[in-house]
């Protein structure tokens, strides 16, 4: 299903975080206004990472597919500061 431009959502779509190359975990998600996500996972699986994936802040060591969708604008390549998105 494609985002709309209207669509006043945070998609993570089809997302795969990688560490050097090794899997920590797959999402695809939709977040809606007043809802919430929850992730739970060990220390070390990407809890944190995947903030900084979303943010535009994901460090060197990490890699991703997939894409990061903020109300139907695909934010995964745009720079920090032009995301509207704070932590």
């Amino acid at each position: 299903m494609a985002a709309k431009q209207n669509d006043h959502a945070l998609h993570l779509r089809d997302l795969c975080l990688l560490h050097n190359g090794r899997q920590l975990f797959s999402i695809d998600a939709t977040v809606k206004p007043g809802e919430v996500l929850t992730i739970m996972g060990p220390s070390g699986s990407g809890k944190s990472t995947l903030l900084n994936l979303i943010s535009g802040f994901l460090a060197p060591s990490f890699t991703f597919s997939g894409q990061v969708l903020l109300d139907g604008v695909d934010i995964s390549d745009v720079p920090p500061e032009q995301r509207k998105v704070g932590l």
